[in-house]
């Protein structure tokens, strides 16, 4: 994603054109400043995605603690001034802006998270609990990722080292 730059004192107000602008928000503040951006008619992206942890599925910031706003150069100062936005980023004198076609995608990308959410999987080396079966509650160490949801994991039982192969939904990672 390539940041641009906004020259705010370079153009005359009937040539200004609108930008998406990337700020920095105090996270716990999120519902004031989307309440405060709303009453001020600035368009606001805080890109959110559906994950599915522990068998729930579970809303979360993409980049927590960044939004963008869609706003000319000269309504900077009212985005800066906005409760709840720590700073706009910026790029040595000027404002960091990103294109509307990167926005737009990344926009598809988190609305397709809700019909189809990201389901992560644990990685070689990573230390797994057992959530089914006999051997539930046992910590493992996971070896590799076999195909169709399986998973092959390294278990220790009676003081000696076993491997053996799960499905995905039978762990959960810790």
């Amino acid at each position: 994603m390539q940041l641009n730059h906004i020259h705010s004192n370079n153009l005359k107000p009937s040539e200004e054109e609108c930008y998406w602008v990337v700020f920095t928000y105090y996270a716990l503040k999120e519902h004031i400043l989307n309440y405060n951006l709303s009453n001020q008619g600035v368009e606001c992206f805080i890109p959110k995605v559906s994950i599915i942890k522990n068998n729930r599925s579970r809303v979360m910031n993409l980049f927590p603690g960044y939004g963008f706003a869609y706003l000319r150069p000269s309504n900077l100062s009212q985005l800066k001034y906005t409760r709840g936005i720590k700073a706009i980023l910026r790029q040595g004198n000027t404002f960091a802006s990103i294109s509307q076609d990167h926005v737009s995608d990344l926009m598809l990308d988190c609305e397709n998270t809700k019909v189809a959410p990201i389901e992560p999987k644990p990685l070689p080396g990573d230390m797994i609990q057992i959530a089914r079966g006999a051997l539930k509650g046992h910590l493992a160490q996971v070896v590799s990722l076999n195909g169709s949801g399986r998973i092959q994991i390294m278990l220790s039982l009676l003081s000696r080292e076993s491997t053996l192969d799960f499905d995905l939904k039978d762990i959960k990672q810790i």
